[in-house]
């Protein structure tokens, strides 16, 4: 007998549902296409455990007869095309069946369903196979339960992520249908608890206010054409932004879709206009000929290509751009009122103060290492603290302060090197027998601080707030958080919850005592989102490294801060102790070597 047969139908059909049926969002989708393909105009959804006990989704649609319920769990069973030519043409999303059938070989289902003019019927079917057929006195439109999911294939329900992982991909795709279809009413339930009710509304703007209730954004109605292709949609203003991608919503043809370069377009439109790592919110609906867009080159049909994409991307970043520019015109016009000169205060400059991280408040050296000191001449208030306890080199009075170095790693052997100063108050200045030396204070000082942060975040000094940090935040948010808040904790910064939407800082790390901490943890809901996917292990080795990167960076000494020669002196002491010394912790150098031989020839001294 031979070694290759043919698997049972039923067996086959459970390893093609995995093509469409990967968690409980995939089927929620197709669900919820079916629901529009059937003109539902209010659509309610139930949800359990993420989805993986229970998916309900309640329509008041056309409904089905009960010869095409019984159809509609059969393989390729569909009423909207009977040649696959058509598919170039296709315009509805799916119909009813075309994956019910890898649905119900992976979950235990149950449908109701009732023709306006027909019996209601209810069907329930287990392992892909009808197991009754009754009568139902549902209204008219479908009911439909997915229960139990991968209970038929339990190596599958091992991959299944945790509940709010699985919840955030399903919220996502609710919001995703609320904003391609705003004249839907949609009702989200979790665990019996409205989560989510987005009233019909004919405005894009209006449909995305819905979906962010803080108020945070300000939304910019955008449009433009070019020959077959037609955008429209709605963007946050330049004022407001988000800490992940998650707020970037596109449409083809009305599909939620994924494409980079069309995200990569609006982003674009956004260039110089957003901080570095911030994103904005916007939903953009494509209009194009569906014979010039392939929405079949994924199996769920979530990413789509195009036969002329540059058309497409460079409409989108135009009309961001145009949007963008209007809105900064438009408060630009508005007329100002100018108080008299001579009713003005005078104004004195204030110079600029440095207060560093307080390394003496360790109870040991950072890097458990030595080096040659020079007096300070500033009031310690404002010189960086020393690291271990130094050896003071005497200096002239009166003469310039100089650091003399010997076997450092920022700086050559064999030799003394001289500190020239601080140019532009963002790069120091030293020279040394192979050339010109310039030293990015801020990155050089944000790879000290994150090796401190990462090598002795037990001993880190805490400081308790007099008037806590109040941090308003959405209830998604706050769950999301909760199981996190022990990341914090062990870098020093405490967090108590206060209610459903907000969280208290109640005390942090001596050096971000006048940080604000409630932009960092902004930036932790972005990472926890991005990487929702990582094992936990994973997860908070991830975390630690962008908190305590984040955390550097925010107490580092910034471009444009003033520093006297024994705090470049002190910095560079403690660069040269640091791992990792020659990039700070995002990945750019702290320092660049000019060589004398180069700056020769640019001069013309030599060839």
């Amino acid at each position: 007998m031979g070694k290759i047969q043919c698997l049972p139908p039923h067996e086959a059909q459970k390893i093609a549902a995995g093509e469409v049926v990967e968690r409980p969002a995939n089927i929620l989708k197709e669900l919820l296409e079916n629901s529009i393909d059937a003109a539902a105009t209010t659509i309610t959804i139930h949800v359990e455990d993420g989805g993986k006990k229970l998916l309900r989704v309640i329509d008041n649609g056309c409904g089905m007869i009960e010869e095409d319920a019984r159809l509609c769990f059969q393989r390729h069973a569909t009423s909207k095309i009977t040649h696959v030519d058509q598919l170039e043409e296709i315009t509805t999303y799916g119909f009813r069946g075309e994956a019910l059938a890898s649905v119900a070989a992976v979950a235990r289902v149950t449908l109701h369903t009732k023709q306006d003019d027909a019996d209601g019927v209810c069907i329930t079917v287990e392992k892909n196979s009808i197991t009754s057929v009754t009568a139902s006195s549902c209204p008219t439109g479908t009911d439909i339960t997915v229960a139990d999911l991968f209970c038929t294939i339990p190596a599958r329900q091992k991959f299944l992520k945790k509940r709010e992982t699985e919840w955030r991909h399903l919220t996502q795709l609710v919001h995703a249908f609320c904003l391609s279809h705003p004249q839907v009413h949609f009702k989200l339930l979790s665990e019996s608890k409205q989560a989510l009710n987005c009233a019909p509304t004919a405005s894009l703007p209006n449909r995305c206010a819905q979906l962010w209730e803080d108020g945070t954004h300000e939304w910019l109605p955008i449009e433009g054409t070019h020959d077959s292709v037609s955008i429209c949609g709605a963007i946050s203003s330049h004022q407001s932004y988000r800490y992940d991608r998650n707020g970037i919503f596109l449409f083809v043809n009305n599909r939620w879709v994924s494409n980079f370069q069309l995200s990569r377009a609006l982003l674009n439109g956004y260039q110089n206009v957003l901080p570095q790592g911030r994103y904005p919110s916007a939903m953009v609906k494509i209009t194009i000929d569906p014979t010039l867009v392939d929405i079949n080159v994924h199996p769920r049909k979530e990413e789509v290509a195009f036969l002329h994409p540059r058309i497409t991307e460079q409409l989108i970043t135009s009309a961001v751009r145009n949007a963008l520019e209007e809105r900064v015109s438009a408060q630009i016009a508005k007329p100002v009122s100018f108080r008299p000169a001579e009713d003005l205060p005078p104004v004195t400059p204030q110079p600029k103060t440095f207060v560093p991280f307080d390394f003496d408040s360790l109870p040991n050296d950072p890097f458990q290492a030595k080096e040659i000191s020079e007096p300070q001449t500033q009031p310690a208030s404002t010189a960086m603290a020393p690291t271990p306890p130094t050896t003071a080199a005497t200096a002239p009075p009166g003469e310039q302060q100089t650091s003399v170095y010997t076997n450092s790693k920022v700086l050559p052997n064999e030799s003394e090197h001289h500190i020239i100063g601080q140019y532009h108050n963002t790069y120091i200045l030293i020279e040394h027998e192979d050339g010109l030396l310039i030293v990015d204070q801020h990155a050089a000082h944000e790879r000290v601080l994150y090796e401190i942060f990462a090598q002795r975040f037990e001993e880190l000094p805490t400081i308790k707030l007099l008037f806590p940090q109040s941090v308003p935040l959405n209830p998604d948010d706050i769950e999301l958080l909760r199981d996190h808040l022990d990341l914090f904790t062990q870098n020093g910064i405490t967090i108590e919850q206060r209610g459903s939407d907000r969280l208290s800082i109640e005390a942090t790390p001596v050096h971000l005592k006048d940080v604000s901490i409630s932009e960092l943890i902004k930036e932790a809901i972005g990472w926890l989102r991005e990487y929702t996917d990582l094992d936990r292990e994973a997860l908070t080795q991830k975390m630690h490294e962008k908190l305590r990167a984040q955390m550097a960076c925010k107490a580092a000494i910034k471009a444009g801060d003033q520093l006297t020669i024994a705090q470049m002196r002190q910095l560079l002491c403690d660069l040269d102790q640091a791992p990792n010394r020659d990039q700070c912790p995002h990945g750019r150098p702290t320092s660049w070597l000019l060589r004398l031989s180069e700056i020769e020839r640019k001069i013309r001294r030599r060839q």
